[in-house]
C-alpha cells in the first residue's frame, strides 16, 4: 500500500494534543480562497519553484521537472510516494515524545481523499498504541467516514462556512454533506472538535 505525502512535520503542538507528527496527504476536494497550501489541492506532484533557494547554477536548465538536479530545495515536487511503511517509520521514530499525550495527525490537502492509504495508516497507529488524529473538511460519503472513525482517537473537523451558498462561493462546493456527516457524529464514540477559521471578509459576519 502505497500514498503521496507532500510532507511529513515533526515536533508540531498545532495539530492535536501533545507533540505530534503530522503526515500531509496530497489532494483536496475543496478550493478555499485562503488557503496557506494549495500544493496540496493536486491529486498528482507536479513541479514546484522557489525561487529564494536558487543559486543559478544551471543543472536544471530551467526546466521545473528537473528536480532531481537540484541539490539546494528550488526544484522539488509537490509530494513523493511513500509505503505505509515508509510513514510507520517516520512516525515510531517520533514515539518518545508521544508519551504526554501526544502521537500522529493525518492532514492535507484532504487525507480522506486518499482513504485506503490512510485507512491502512490508521489501523497500524490502533495495533502499535499510538494516539491517531485526522484534520478534516468532512466532504466525502458517509461510508468513507464510517470507514475510519472506528480507527480514530481524535476528529478535528473544519466547517469553514454555515450559509451554503457562501460556502460553495468561497471554497468551490456546498457544505451539505460536511454538515450531514457532522449530524452523523453527533452521537458516535470518537472526540471531535470543530473548527471555523475566522476570515475577514468572508465569513466574519453574524451568519
Amino acid at each position: 500500500m502505497k500514498g503521496l505525502v507532500t510532507q511529513i512535520l515533526r515536533g508540531s503542538f498545532h495539530d492535536g494534543p501533545g507533540i505530534r507528527t503530522v503526515v500531509f496527504l496530497q489532494g483536496c476536494s475543496m478550493r478555499c480562497q485562503w488557503c496557506h497550501n494549495p500544493e496540496t489541492w493536486s491529486f498528482e506532484p507536479f513541479p514546484l519553484f522557489y525561487p529564494e533557494n536558487c543559486t543559478a547554477c544551471g543543472k536544471c536548465g530551467g526546466m521545473p521537472e528537473k528536480t532531481d538536479q537540484c541539490r539546494y530545495g528550488a526544484r522539488v515536487f509537490s509530494s513523493r510516494t511513500y509505503s505505509v511503511e515508509e510513514v510507520m517509520d517516520m512516525i515510531r521514530a517520533d514515539q518518545p515524545f508521544y508519551k504526554n499525550g501526544g502521537g500522529v495527525t493525518f492532514s492535507g490537502g484532504e487525507p480522506c481523499c486518499q482513504p485506503e492509504f490512510l485507512l491502512e495508516l490508521l489501523k497500524r497507529c490502533k495495533q502499535e498504541n499510538i494516539h491517531a488524529a485526522i484534520e478534516t473538511n468532512l466532504n466525502y460519503p458517509l461510508d468513507t467516514l464510517k470507514s475510519i472513525l472506528p480507527w480514530l482517537d481524535l476528529l478535528m473537523a473544519d466547517l469553514k462556512i454555515m450559509d451554503a451558498e457562501s460556502h460553495r462561493k468561497y471554497t468551490g462546493v456546498s457544505n451539505s454533506q460536511i454538515m450531514r456527516n457532522i449530524m452523523f457524529l453527533r452521537d458516535k464514540n470518537v472526540p471531535l472538535i470543530i473548527r471555523t477559521p475566522v476570515i475577514r471578509g468572508v465569513n466574519d459576519d453574524d451568519i
